[in-house]
């Protein structure tokens, strides 16, 4: 199980963005590819929690599931509001991202040293 969570997380990952770039063609079915490639990513991220003990990291952590959250409610916006208020949370979440994905890595070195 181990080795299917990072291909679950790349997963939800591809069908997240794929369902971003339909909805931009209002297709009906992209607000569903949204919500279900960020659920496969929330999946993914609980199942491999931060067990050490760097605050820093987990603070990171905790943003990382909280852009997976706001990809979630992205999805049941597209869904129920038909506007663009998706664009918003997908922003943030986008940002979240990629702070997060930067820091972890920087963070992770220091801990080793």
């Amino acid at each position: 199980m181990k080795k299917l969570i990072p291909y679950l997380f790349y997963l939800g990952a591809l069908l997240t963005l794929v369902g971003v770039a339909l909805q931009v063609t209002r297709w009906q079915y992209a607000p569903y590819l949204v919500t279900i490639g960020a659920t496969l990513q929330a999946l993914a991220q609980l199942n491999s929690p931060y067990t050490g003990d760097n605050k820093n990291i987990k603070r990171l952590v905790r943003q990382q599931f909280l852009a997976t959250i706001l990809l979630i409610a992205a999805g049941g916006s597209m869904l129920y509001f038909h506007n663009n208020e998706w664009i918003l949370l997908v922003c943030i979440a986008a940002f979240l991202y990629f702070y997060s994905s930067f820091r972890i890595p920087q963070e992770e070195k220091k801990d080793q040293n």
